[in-house]
Order: C-alpha cells, then sequence, then structure tokens
C-alpha cells in the first residue's frame, strides 16, 4: 500500500506541477484511473477491506484483546482510529476535491500496469496468505497473547 501511494504520488506531484500534497485535489475528477489507484492506495494505507493491510490488523488486533494486555490492544485501536481519520480526511481531499485545471498525466497509460499490479496484489493478499505469511501473522499473534 505504501509503495503503491509513493508511486501513484509521484505521477500526480508531475501531473499536477507541484510537490504539495494540498494542490493534488480532484484526482479522480482529473484522472479516473490515477484517482482509482490513489483510491485503492489510500483504503490500503488505512487497512480497510479488501486489502491485506486489513487482515494483518485484524488478526494483530484479535490477538491482542485475548490476551491479558488489553490496554495495550486498546492502545492500538485508537491509534488505528486516529490515524484513520487523519489519512481519510485528506486522501479523501485529494481525490474527490475539485480537480486542477491544469492537471496532465506526463506518463503513457503503459507506465501505469505496474501500479495496477500493486493494487491487484495489495488486494490479492486481502482474500488469500500464502502459508509462510500466514505462519508469521500466527506467529506475531502468539507473542501478543504470551
Amino acid at each position: 500500500a505504501k509503495s503503491l501511494a509513493f508511486l501513484v504520488g509521484g505521477s500526480i506531484a508531475r501531473g499536477s506541477g507541484s510537490r504539495r500534497m494540498d494542490q493534488w485535489s480532484g484526482a479522480l475528477e482529473a484522472n479516473p484511473a490515477l484517482g482509482t489507484l490513489l483510491v485503492g492506495a489510500g483504503l490500503g494505507l488505512v487497512g480497510l477491506p479488501p486489502a491485506a493491510t486489513f487482515l494483518s490488523e485484524w488478526l494483530s488486533l484479535a490477538g491482542a484483546f485475548a490476551s491479558p494486555h488489553r490496554g495495550a490492544a486498546i492502545s492500538a485501536l485508537v491509534a488505528l482510529v486516529i490515524v484513520f481519520a487523519g489519512l481519510t480526511f485528506h486522501w479523501g481531499r485529494m481525490a474527490l476535491g475539485k480537480a486542477r485545471p491544469r492537471f496532465k498525466d506526463l506518463l503513457p497509460v503503459a507506465s501505469h500496469a505496474p501500479l495496477w499490479a500493486l493494487l491487484a496484489v495489495l488486494v490479492l493478499l486481502g482474500f488469500w496468505l500464502p502459508a509462510p505469511l500466514r505462519a508469521l501473522l500466527d506467529r506475531a499473534v502468539e507473542v501478543l497473547r504470551s
């Protein structure tokens, strides 16, 4: 999700002519493909389904609440809610705000293929985790429970 966000952000920065994120509003209107990728990256960063980050956060929180250290689990949940609120506010403005009239995607459409592949992997891992990754998450949950 972070890699996708950085790569999409770079494309939007070039297209808008500004590295300032407050100049990036309306990505969905200005360029639906980049806007969709930006929304996908944002959903992954905040840990919403079907992104792989949701599954890891869910398993970690479930393990933490099953442990005797519920204070740490509550602290983690509060931190996740704060991050969710902040990212949703800024990401929503970047994706849904009023489009800047001078936006022009300088890269060929074919250059978006790796970005779509990253988004596909992010969603795929939200539905299916390979056994080694699942074992790693299960081990992390066991550490939280002890």
